[in-house]
């Protein structure tokens, strides 16, 4: 994971290991003890993969730890977002609904009254209800004018019957 080596995982994942060996135990025998793979393990300690809360408290029980691995992954989870998401993710974790938008903005979790939009120039997050409300209507058009996935189906057989037709 890029940037890994300076972030909340990567502190994670090396306290992961380091109690995991201070045991002598291979990430097998972990994934075992608290009902995960020991190829997920692997993939936490190379910061491949991000480890939920309930993995967290899983290795706090099993290698008797006072909640370390447990408080750190509060800073894990801040992590995942990217720096010009921070002024959204407040919003984000009081969501209440899931609002996808249109190629080039970010879907995600925000409450009814506030949306984010991204282009190519930046983000932003927007709080006006008038503005809110305008963009819902929006993405509810583009919505309703999108093929069902039945009609899609049929449209891109008639593409490839034509395609066929002309080879």
């Amino acid at each position: 994971m890029p940037g890994a080596e300076s972030s909340g995982l990567a502190l994670f994942a090396a306290e992961l290991k380091a109690h995991r060996t201070r045991l002598g135990w291979t990430q097998a025998e972990l994934g075992d003890k608290i009902g995960f793979s020991g190829s997920f393990v692997s993939d936490v300690e190379r910061c491949e993969r991000t480890p939920r809360i309930d993995f967290a408290r899983a290795c706090d029980r099993e290698m008797g730890l006072p909640g370390t691995l447990e408080r750190m992954h509060e800073a894990v989870r801040n992590a995942a977002y990217p720096s010009f998401f921070a002024p959204v993710v407040p919003f984000e974790r009081e969501a209440v609904r899931i609002h996808g938008f249109e190629l080039g903005s970010v879907p995600g979790l925000l409450p009814p009254s506030v949306c984010y939009t991204e282009c190519n120039r930046g983000g932003r997050v927007i709080e006006d209800h008038t503005e809110v409300a305008e963009m819902m209507t929006k993405i509810n058009m583009i919505r309703v004018s999108a093929l069902s996935p039945r009609a899609s189906v049929e449209l891109m057989r008639q593409i490839r019957s034509q395609y066929d037709d002309q080879q």
